[in-house]
């Protein structure tokens, strides 16, 4: 009787760090801003020749943070997300969204979970992980550089938990920048209305969800409110927002 083989996983993740990423697609959003660009050209922005396999790679990395979409057959789109890092309002709003490009990949969110309260794991902690879940031996070594050196990004960028404590209730998240901020946000954080002292405020948004899907929070004193109409796919949107919430009130 020929014993039972467990199946190896094959796990999927980025080619490369956040910190690469941002850069990459950088140079795309620098020539295209939010237009269409022809996948070839995108390949050839961020350092390759023609749209061969590893091209093909980075640019699914830069999808799989959440910083690239599909814009139609053969071409891609700079995300709002990527242009809230880019160009952000805030340094809030830019941690915010690099959180959130962070935890993007399943894969990086299965890991935090794991260690949570852990800014950056060890490697080794990371590496017997990723080995008992049964992934590919040639892929374990990669995916915990990746999500190594994204975890060490967010840290020097004060963007994770280390660097986050809590504000004291009713605080002003960004009250450390000398500003009063409140902020709307359409999935994580989009929108943001910032008041300068000693500058007239502008009108805040409305924070009723405007359509379907459309995931507005407001983050106040260590805490979230959350409104939306949301349909099954809205629901499997948001559990993927949650950690990130949670990251950003850690």
């Amino acid at each position: 009787m020929n014993a039972t083989v467990k199946p190896i996983r094959s796990p999927s993740y980025p080619s490369m760090a956040l910190r690469d990423a941002v850069d990459s697609v950088g140079r795309i959003e620098r020539q295209f801003r939010s237009a269409p660009v022809d996948r070839t050209v995108a390949a050839q922005l961020i350092g390759y020749s023609a749209l061969s396999g590893p091209a093909n790679k980075a640019l699914a990395a830069l999808a799989s943070y959440g910083l690239l979409d599909r814009a139609g057959k053969g071409e891609a789109r700079v995300t709002e997300r990527a242009r809230d890092i880019l160009h952000a309002e805030t340094q809030e709003l830019r941690r915010a969204r690099l959180i959130e490009a962070a935890l993007e990949p399943a894969l990086f969110r299965e890991i935090r979970e794991r260690f949570a309260g852990i800014p950056v794991p060890p490697e080794v902690g990371v590496v017997t992980f990723l080995n008992r879940q049964g992934f590919n031996p040639n892929a374990v070594r990669p995916a915990a550089k990746a999500f190594l050196e994204t975890m060490r990004y967010l840290e020097e960028l004060g963007a994770s938990e280390s660097h986050r404590p809590s504000p004291p209730d009713g605080a002003d998240l960004s009250a450390q920048d000398g500003m009063t901020t409140k902020t709307e946000v359409g999935t994580v954080m989009n929108d943001p209305v910032v008041e300068h002292k000693g500058a007239p405020a502008r009108s805040a948004p409305s924070q009723e969800p405007e359509e379907l899907n459309d995931i507005r929070a407001e983050f106040f004193g260590g805490k979230v409110r959350i409104k939306a109409l949301m349909d099954k796919q809205g629901l499997e949107e948001l559990e993927k927002k949650i950690a990130a919430f949670k990251t950003i009130l850690s």
